[in-house]
């Protein structure tokens, strides 16, 4: 079986999501994974290097998916809960376990993620907001409080500190901040298209 470094942190970044990192060794994975130490630490000389490559493999797929969203020939509403389904749907897919080693063990590599999402997430909200703009589906406030609004919200919600403080499902508590923002700065039409979009849901 081909085994390439790509392969091999999917296959590690389904163990750590699953169950963290901490307590994992390096030669533990080389033997769940049946490479040779020798392999394998020559393709990853160390476990640091092994978890910022999985979290931002992971990082880069969602916002590749966002940008398909974001691009796609809908209604902008449809495409803004898609994208905010897509977020929640990813929230689920990381056991605390993991957020928990993140916080304790790297907290630096959370603050390169944030900024990471930061920047893609508010390009995306930018795009999503001047189209329903051009349909007459959202108000016109500034523009950059919107997307911050909204940013700041979303990523507050991702935060392992909320997370791992709230017995509050983390993709529901996304959803229903983002359903209360949403309605906040839809028109009269934006609105009913809202209205008629919950109900085929």
């Amino acid at each position: 079986m081909e085994t390439t470094p790509e392969l091999l942190i999917e296959r590690i970044s389904g163990i750590f999501f699953s169950k963290g990192f901490q307590k994992i060794s390096m030669d533990e994975l080389a033997v769940t994974l049946k490479i040779s130490k020798k392999t394998f630490y020559k393709f990853f000389p160390s476990k640091e290097q092994i978890i910022r490559e999985c979290a931002f493999t992971f990082m880069q797929k969602n916002i590749d998916a966002l940008q398909i969203i974001v691009s796609a020939d809908e209604n902008p509403i449809i495409k803004f809960l898609k994208l905010l389904n897509h977020l929640g749907s990813n929230i689920a897919t990381i056991n605390k376990v993991w957020l928990k080693d993140v916080r304790t063990t790297m907290p630096s590599l959370w603050s390169e993620i944030d900024e990471f999402r930061k920047v893609r997430l508010e390009a995306s909200m930018e795009i999503l907001y001047r189209q329903g703009l051009d349909h007459g589906l959202f108000k016109e406030y500034p523009e950059h409080f919107v997307i911050r609004l909204f940013s700041v919200s979303i990523r507050g919600i991702m935060h392992p500190d909320f997370i791992l403080s709230t017995s509050y499902e983390p993709k529901t508590a996304l959803m229903d901040t983002i359903n209360l923002l949403l309605t906040g700065i839809l028109t009269e039409k934006g609105l009913v298209v809202y209205k008629e979009i919950q109900t085929r849901i």
